[in-house]
């Protein structure tokens, strides 16, 4: 399981972990705050949360340009032991128009950390060309809302 939206403090992050919660989404504050970022290396289930628009990082629920470049971010990332790269495309979320394969072949290209992509995925083939990427894992949102891809699918590929 995994959780995230508005988490940015070290207790909330230890309560999700004594609950066993798998990944724990780090946006803003991590973007933010260096030395918070520093402080997540004690914790072995932490997802970055890399929302990207026009390829610059976005805190704050998308509202405000992060203060920071993507490859420094990601340095940083590698250093303090991220898990995963929860990497959105904010321009593709929730659009049903495909990945942006290009911002993900990029990001993927930035760093060594297993990359989680979301946005656009609303196909089988988006499914297989991001495991053809590499990608290990993507979020499947409005595409099974709408009933165009089912869970069930993906994982048959998937596995």
């Amino acid at each position: 399981m995994e959780v995230g939206g508005g988490i940015r403090s070290l207790e909330d992050i230890g309560y999700y972990t004594h609950c066993g919660v798998d990944g724990i989404i780090v946006g803003t504050r991590a973007l933010e705050d260096d030395h918070f970022l520093k402080e997540l290396s004690m914790y072995k289930n932490i997802i970055l949360g890399l929302d990207l628009y026009e390829g610059r990082p976005m805190v704050r629920g998308w509202k405000e340009v992060a203060n920071r470049d993507v490859d420094k971010i990601l340095i940083e990332a590698e250093g303090n032991g991220i898990m995963a790269i929860l990497c959105t495309s904010i321009e593709r979320d929730g659009m049903l128009a495909g990945p942006d394969y290009n911002a993900i072949e990029k990001v993927m290209g930035m760093t060594e950390i297993p990359l989680i992509a979301s946005g656009g995925v609303t196909t089988i083939d988006d499914v297989k060309r991001l495991k053809d990427l590499g990608v290990w894992a993507a979020i499947l949102g409005k595409t099974v809302y709408e009933g165009l891809l089912t869970i069930e699918e993906a994982i048959e590929y998937a596995d």
